[in-house]
């Protein structure tokens, strides 16, 4: 499951002419591929899948696509407006790795932890205890 869309691309700072020449099938597994690399640091503090995620997941896992996409369609790390595209994938990486290590806590993630009804499924409730 993807965090980000390619609207979210877009409206993150990689507008649609940047990314003009790379399919929309591309961005999308590069999406799907960012989304599943922000999984394996979520796992440490989520019950995976997620059903609800805040804008600093969608933003990381966007980050993350547009390096890997920009470095696919070719761009040069060393001119100072490409530079921000590689700043911005290194603080994705890092809030990530805040968020395993818990030093941050994402907003609006929606877990698949179980409820206590869940857990513990049919509460039964009887008189006290007799002390046979």
């Amino acid at each position: 499951m993807a965090y980000a869309t390619r609207t979210d691309l877009d409206a993150l700072g990689y507008p649609s002419a940047t990314l003009a020449g790379v399919s929309t099938t591309i961005q999308d597994d590069a999406l799907d591929a960012a989304s599943s690399l922000a999984d394996g640091y979520l796992v440490r503090r989520f019950t995976l899948p997620l059903s609800a995620w805040g804008d600093d997941l969608r933003r990381a896992v966007v980050h993350i696509a547009a390096w890997d996409l920009l470095c696919r369609r070719g761009f040069s790390p060393n001119r100072d407006a490409d530079d921000v595209v590689q700043v911005r994938h290194d603080q994705a990486m890092r809030w990530l790795r805040d968020v395993s290590a818990g030093r941050v806590e994402p907003q609006g993630v929606t877990d698949a932890s179980p409820t206590v009804a869940e857990t513990f499924g049919v509460v039964v409730a009887s008189r006290p205890r007799r002390g046979w």
